[in-house]
């Protein structure tokens, strides 16, 4: 028997992956492991939670439909997430993934989803502490690229278009996803223009750098 699930482990942290593939060479075997946001990949419909809840009486929310998500797709949900954008949610289309549903309201936080260490789906901040201090005579090489401080954040559909921005700093203009149809109203764009404001960085050209594997895609790292 082979296992659908894989949990890696070393010093410094944890992994949970799914078995895409295995091949067998004299009882020895080889897994192609990958991250479990693969198992996303199914066009999502939201009808049925939907309609659950107004069969409650209640209102149906994007924590409900992210609930709803992993589900079906066998994923454990993080409880402790921030909910920055919580929006009511009454209609559905079922030609869209779930993965990018899950992106919509990982946008609406300020934030990406991914498989944290505890092996559950959560939406991590874009904006938040440095994980890692990388030393630049570590590196095989270190060119410095350009300066960028988000300052601005549009939405903008063709049909609706909603703006925030810090009038007294110059920077840089996050635009949202144009496609994400959680995004309805100038309320939902200043939160995530809250959340983000002054998040800064720099584009870098590192060939070589030491690394940890407690390093996730989507970490702040300061050379």
């Amino acid at each position: 028997n082979h296992p659908n699930e894989v949990k890696i482990e070393d010093d410094n942290t944890t992994f949970y992956l799914v078995v895409d593939s295995f091949t067998e060479d004299r009882y020895v075997y080889n897994y192609t492991l990958v991250d479990k946001l693969v198992n996303l990949n199914f066009n999502y419909d939201a009808s049925g939670i939907i309609n659950e809840k107004a069969e409650l009486e209640e209102d149906c929310y994007t924590s409900d439909i992210l609930a709803d998500i992993c589900n079906q797709a066998g994923i454990e949900l993080d409880d402790s997430i921030n909910w920055l954008n919580d929006i009511v949610v009454s209609w559905y289309d079922n030609t869209i993934q779930a993965r990018e549903y899950v992106s919509y309201i990982a946008e609406l936080q300020a934030g990406y989803a991914c498989i944290n260490e505890d092996g559950k789906l959560t939406i991590k901040p874009h904006k938040k502490a440095s994980s890692k201090t990388i030393d630049i005579d570590e590196c095989s090489d270190f060119i410095l690229g350009e300066y960028k401080k988000i300052t601005r954040v549009v939405y903008d559909n063709g049909i609706q278009f909603f703006q925030s921005q810090d009038e007294e700093n110059e920077g840089v203009t996050l635009y949202l996803n144009p496609n994400n149809v959680y995004i309805i109203n100038e309320e939902v764009v200043e939160n995530i223009f809250n959340a983000i404001n002054g998040f800064e960085f720099y584009l870098v050209d590192v060939p070589q750098a030491p690394m940890d594997s407690n390093i996730r895609a989507g970490d702040i790292i300061t050379f």
